[in-house]
């Protein structure tokens, strides 16, 4: 070797320090594709409760049908790359629309016309998606998955064309009385026809206040006085004419009962008589007849009379006969 020359040395990779390093970068490529995987599995494992419906939407799909959605029941999903796991609440919802109230403002009223019209209609309305219908739900309103949304954009929409449709039939008076009932079931049957067809269920809907105008206000104020009156009126009429017939009554019963006890008297009479006819009859039946003679003789004081003329009747004692 010349001299000046250096001697470099490679250590060799197959000795125990190059395994070591290998070993070291398998491991940390192992621990960091773990922690990768762990994050993606906390980050997606989604949970069902069991008070809501899911839904597992596969994106792979150009178009969005219900083919592409697919319900889930309570439990653990993991959502997987190209998927999205959705829940929606199934429980019972409420909606209050009334009109502005001194210390609670509430929502606004539903604004109708009855018949041209203007009346203001609180109502309360407990609804709730339809468990079996997700998926429906969710391809009718992609993305829109907030419970808020869906009784904002939806619930809200419906009552006030529910209530407002069947106002349109009714005249404003007729909302103040007895055809108020008639008026709650339209509107109730009407907006759940609506809701079904939202994929939502009504379980109630339940009319509030009505709201006039001033110059309705005091028309209907002015047409439950008259009928007040009017009734009132009848009332008494009524209570005259029940006065009448019960002393008509009164009257026809002591003349029913006059000729009742006369018929009694005049029975009991009958029955007495015939009862002494019918007592003589068995006496005579039982004595035969000498009952005569023997009353004759048991009655006699002993005393022959006394008669005077030649045609004086002759005093005789009947006697036994054999």
């Amino acid at each position: 070797m010349p001299s000046g020359s250096r001697t470099i040395t490679v250590a060799d990779s197959g000795g125990p320090a190059g395994k070591r390093i290998t070993l070291y970068i398998a491991l940390g490529v192992a621990t960091l594709i773990g922690i990768v995987f762990f994050l993606y599995f906390i980050t997606h494992i989604r949970r069902i409760e069991p008070g809501e419906a899911g839904i597992r939407i596969d994106y792979g799909s150009s178009t969005l049908g219900e083919d592409d959605v697919d319900a889930l029941d309570t439990g653990y999903y993991l959502q997987g790359w190209m998927e999205r796991i959705v829940q929606f609440p199934i429980s019972q919802q409420s909606l209050s629309l009334v009109g502005p109230r001194e210390g609670d403002p509430g929502d606004d009223a539903v604004i109708c016309q009855a018949q041209g019209v203007r009346v203001d209609i609180d109502s309360t309305t407990t609804w709730r998606i339809n468990p079996n219908e997700v998926a429906a739900l969710y391809v009718l309103r992609p993305g829109k998955t907030e419970i808020d949304r869906i009784q904002n954009e939806i619930v809200r929409r419906d009552v006030a064309n529910a209530i407002a449709t069947t106002c349109s039939g009714y005249a404003y008076y007729d909302l103040s009385n007895e055809k108020r009932a008639e008026f709650a079931q339209r509107a109730e049957e009407t907006l759940r026809t609506l809701l079904s067809e939202s994929h939502l269920i009504l379980d109630n809907l339940v009319i509030g206040e009505f709201h006039f105008q001033q110059a309705q206000s005091d028309a209907i104020n002015n047409i439950a006085a008259a009928q007040a009156r009017a009734q009132e009126a009848s009332f008494a009429e009524l209570e005259k004419r029940n006065l009448a017939a019960g002393a008509i009554a009164e009257a026809e019963g002591q003349k029913q009962s006059e000729i009742l006890r006369a018929e009694g008297a005049a029975q009991a009479a009958v029955i007495e008589a015939q009862g002494q006819a019918d007592a003589v009859e068995i006496v005579r039946q039982q004595v035969g007849p000498d009952y005569l003679a023997y009353l004759q003789l048991t009655r006699w004081n002993g005393v022959l009379p006394l008669f005077t003329g030649d045609n004086a009747p002759v005093f005789t004692i009947p006697l036994p006969t054999e």
